[in-house]
């Protein structure tokens, strides 16, 4: 692997937060099939799964549990620069 797709990595983790592909899609306001499809990119590109799918409920893997906390990490800190940078930049840290 090159390069980690942060798009991609950002639809991940929106997907186990929410815990559903569905959820997710209406909040990223994209389909459901374009979602699973980029999950499905994704996947393949880190070579393992990311979830268990278990009838039509998702469980994050261990392995997903591990990328998931690194991405919370990642966007949780792009939150933090978002609200830094919102603010006029004689009252930024």
């Amino acid at each position: 692997m090159e390069h980690l797709n942060l798009r991609h990595l950002h639809y991940f983790w929106m997907i186990a937060r929410s815990g559903s592909i569905v959820r997710a899609a209406e909040s990223l306001d994209l389909s459901p099939q374009t979602l699973s499809g980029q999950l499905a990119t994704l996947e393949a590109t880190l070579g393992s799964a990311l979830f268990k799918r278990a009838n039509r409920s998702l469980q994050l893997t261990d392995f997903g549990k591990t990328v998931f906390a690194y991405a919370d990490d990642i966007f949780q800190s792009v939150q933090s620069l978002t609200d830094i940078l919102q603010q006029p930049p004689e009252e930024r840290r």
